[in-house]
């Protein structure tokens, strides 16, 4: 989906294009469950059970995602400035389209990878939680398990190279 201010037209992502999902820590401790680099929106979410990513088309550089998540975490800081939570950027994992886009859960729930451009970031990118075989269906809580433990396998954990 296209954000309605965007000034970039909404683009197919190619099944051998790159796509990255920034990681963060929590006041400097990075989390030992590793599914929470992949918290999905909530289902009443202007975009329901989606993660926001990185296209590697626009953002080619590594240099270019650590950036993104540098501002990703300083934003997150303007809007916890009255919680004692300080949010840094450690990293991001990185997979091809077409591999994102092949988890299948017993269930037939998967991932959808969109191009979705804001008017500021025309790298921007949603991995949502689909239905395979029925629109209608909802999803468990054991799809949404499944589906994060194979993005964490096919997904590895890149750190940051030095960020300015």
């Amino acid at each position: 989906m296209e954000d309605e201010k965007s000034k970039y037209p909404v683009e197919v992502i190619a099944p051998d294009d790159l796509i990255s999902r920034c990681c963060f820590s929590i006041n400097g401790v990075r989390p030992l469950d590793l599914a929470t680099d992949f918290t999905f929106s909530d289902p009443n979410h202007v975009f329901p059970n989606t993660l926001s990513a990185v296209w590697r088309k626009y953002a080619v550089e590594r240099h270019d995602v650590d950036q993104r998540g540098e501002h990703i975490a300083r934003e997150k800081n303007q809007r916890n400035k009255r919680v004692k939570k300080i949010v840094s950027y450690t990293g991001f994992r990185t997979a091809l389209a077409d591999d994102i886009r092949s988890i299948r859960t017993e269930r037939d729930f998967g991932l959808a990878v969109d191009h979705a451009p804001s008017n500021t970031f025309r790298a921007h990118a949603h991995i949502s939680i689909v239905s395979i075989g029925n629109p209608a269906a909802t999803f468990t809580v054991n799809d949404k398990r499944d589906v994060v433990s194979e993005l964490i396998s096919r997904m590895p954990l890149d750190e940051p190279a030095a960020i300015i």
